[in-house]
């Protein structure tokens, strides 16, 4: 399988990758939507923040055995774009970063996408368990 994260902030680029994941039929894919972060490590999401320890738990978990893509907005593109493309995507629906899905396929397998759910154990569990 793939053993790094491709990182993206072209929402384009993030179309392509899902696209060839489609086509490759590659077994599970984890997308993270996230807001952007500055060299020094700081996001203008307050939440990105505080999940991220979370997040980087479940990649580390699931590193080589799944696909793993985070894809960043900028906070200009992300708030009150009602028409950003990872909010209108029919497999997407992003409402809000940090968001993160486990798909197999274009079948959702898991979704955290507020703060609880990332303090929910049992649902990251769900996002780890799907690698093994």
């Amino acid at each position: 399988m793939v053993d790094q994260v491709i990182k993206l902030e072209d929402t384009s680029k993030m179309m392509e990758e899902w696209d060839k994941y489609l086509a490759e039929k590659s077994g599970f894919l984890l997308v993270i939507f996230t807001g952007t972060m500055d060299a020094d490590g700081s996001s203008w999401c307050p939440d990105c923040v505080v999940a991220k320890p979370k997040i980087k738990e479940v990649v580390e978990a699931v590193a080589g055995k799944v696909k793993v893509i985070v894809a960043s907005v900028t906070r200009n593109e992300w708030r009150g774009n009602a028409d950003h493309p990872y909010k209108k995507h029919g497999v997407f629906h992003v409402t809000g970063v940090p968001t993160m899905v486990l798909f197999e396929e274009e079948n959702e397998m898991a979704r955290a996408q507020n703060l609880d759910d990332f303090a929910n154990e049992d649902l990251l569990n769900m996002f780890k368990e799907a690698a093994a």
